[in-house]
C-alpha cells in the first residue's frame, strides 16, 4: 500500500502600507524545519537540591532567534526591495534559504525597520500557527 504525501502548504500575502504594496509568502514547516529550529538552545543547566541531589535540567532558549531561523527556513517569497530595486530576500526554487545562507539572511533581516519585520513575523504565524492553536 502506498501513501501520497503532499508538499507543504504555501500561502502568499499582499501587504499594503503607506509606501505601496508588497508580497510575502511562506510554506508550512516540515519535520526537518522543526528539528533545525529546535536545535537552537542557548544554555542548559543541571539543577540540584540543597543536598546536592540532581533534580532536573533547565534549558534556556532565545525565542527570537528560533523564530528568525523558522522564518528563514520557510520564507518562499518577499518582494521587498532596496531603494535601487534590488530584492532584500532572494529566493531560489521557492525558498529563500536555497538562495541565501542563514548569515546573509540575518544580516539583511537586521536592517529591516521593526514595523516591517513585525508584519513578516505575523504572516509567518498565519501559515505556521503555534502548536495548540
Amino acid at each position: 500500500m502506498s501513501r501520497i504525501v503532499s508538499k507543504p502548504l504555501s500561502k502568499s500575502f499582499e501587504i499594503e502600507d503607506p509606501e505601496g504594496s508588497w508580497n510575502v509568502g511562506f510554506r508550512q514547516m516540515t519535520e526537518g524545519d522543526y528539528i533545525e529550529v529546535g536545535d537552537l538552545t542557548s544554555q542548559s543547566d543541571y539543577l540540584y537540591d540543597e543536598n546536592g541531589r540532581f533534580i532536573g535540567t533547565r534549558v534556556l532558549r532565545n525565542n527570537r532567534r528560533a523564530e528568525r531561523r523558522a522564518i528563514w527556513r520557510t520564507l518562499s517569497s518577499c518582494d521587498l526591495t532596496y531603494e535601487d530595486g534590488t530584492l532584500i530576500f532572494e529566493a531560489k526554487d521557492g525558498l529563500v534559504r536555497k538562495e541565501m545562507n542563514e548569515t546573509k539572511f540575518n544580516e539583511r533581516w537586521d536592517l529591516l525597520p521593526q514595523a516591517l519585520a513585525d508584519v513578516i513575523v505575523e504572516k509567518f504565524y498565519v501559515t505556521n500557527p503555534p502548536e495548540g492553536e
